[in-house]
């Protein structure tokens, strides 16, 4: 009552209880309907929300214009979620995303237009053929011994054999004239007194030339050895 008295004192007017509830009223009613279509958009959105109405049940929709609700939100300061809510949608939930993307990494392809893969076929590796065997490189051809003769006298000689009996010597001496070389039969004596025939061909002036007379009639001279007189 004192305060009244005090508005009284100031303004010169007596304050009226009846305007200030006139204002009050109006901004329940919006304020009530605001949270009644929050309820309604909460349980829309809940699992299920979405089925047909049942025999026997109603469903009441609560309308309200849209500059009554644009009025209502700027009251009530809610006018930037109001916004932001219609600007963006309500985005799918994290795990209805990852069953979606899983579903499309398992869906598997069909190869276009009924066509199957084929292994490419192996061509069989040619044969290699071995290389040619070389050609067997010939021997240089040896040449000749020069040819050596039996001279007239020297100090060595070639022996073809040594025999007991003086007929086997004579037929061995007589062969080796056919060649028309110089085959003589050399009677000696061992220290026992037995007698000894020896057929040579001769004479040569050294060893060497000895040896390469044997040597260059080898199928004549069979075990013949050069020896000296």
């Amino acid at each position: 009552m004192a305060r009244k008295d005090d508005q009284l004192l100031q303004t010169g007017h007596r304050p009226s209880a009846g305007r200030n509830q006139r204002r009050g009223t109006p901004r329940a009613i919006w304020l009530a309907l605001f949270v009644a279509m929050v309820a309604a958009f909460l349980l829309f959105r809940q699992p299920g929300g979405g089925r047909p109405t049942g025999i026997g049940e109603n469903r009441s929709v609560i309308t309200v214009p849209a500059d009554d609700l644009d009025s209502l939100a700027v009251d009530l300061g809610i006018a930037d979620t109001l916004d932001t809510d219609a600007d963006h949608p309500a985005q799918p939930r994290s795990g209805q995303v990852e069953m979606q993307h899983i579903a499309q990494e398992l869906t598997p392809e069909k190869p276009s237009g009924g066509q199957q893969e084929t292994a490419p076929a192996t061509t069989p590796s040619p044969r290699t053929t071995p290389p040619a065997p070389e050609p067997a490189r010939e021997k240089p051809a040896t040449k000749p011994l020069p040819e050596v003769q039996p001279e007239a006298s020297g100090p060595y000689l070639v022996q073809t054999g040594s025999y007991g009996d003086a007929a086997n010597a004579d037929r061995e001496a007589l062969r080796l004239q056919k060649f028309d070389w110089d085959a003589r039969v050399k009677v000696s004596s061992t220290a026992d007194g037995a007698m000894i025939y020896r057929v040579r061909i001769g004479y040569f002036p050294d060893r060497g030339a000895a040896q390469a007379f044997i040597q260059a009639h080898g199928k004549q001279l069979r075990g013949a050895i050069a020896v000296h007189r």
